[in-house]
């Protein structure tokens, strides 16, 4: 899955990084549970991918193992109707 973030988006994303990343690097193999931040839309946690850098540019994509492309598809699609509806638009599909 890519993201596209805004800069302020993108400085949030930087942040939690900056935290979460030391713990990635100690065991990139098998990363702890604190490398890891969750992706959250309506108290539902879609995805919990590890921060694997320290800094993210532009777009960030998110590394899901296992996870079928129909169920990343729906991540995405849920992802993009949060967006749509906190901004006050209708969700494109």
């Amino acid at each position: 899955m890519v993201l596209r973030l805004t800069p302020s988006g993108l400085s949030k994303l930087d942040a939690v990084a900056a935290t979460r990343y030391p713990f990635y690097r100690q065991n990139p193999s098998n990363p702890p549970p604190q490398s890891r931040e969750a992706i959250e839309v309506d108290g539902t946690v879609l995805v919990a991918p590890p921060m694997e850098a320290p800094k993210y540019t532009g777009s960030v994509v998110i590394n899901t193992p296992g996870m079928s492309l129909d169920a990343a598809d729906q991540v995405v699609s849920r992802i993009n109707q949060a967006v749509a509806s906190a901004r006050g638009h209708p969700a494109q599909t």
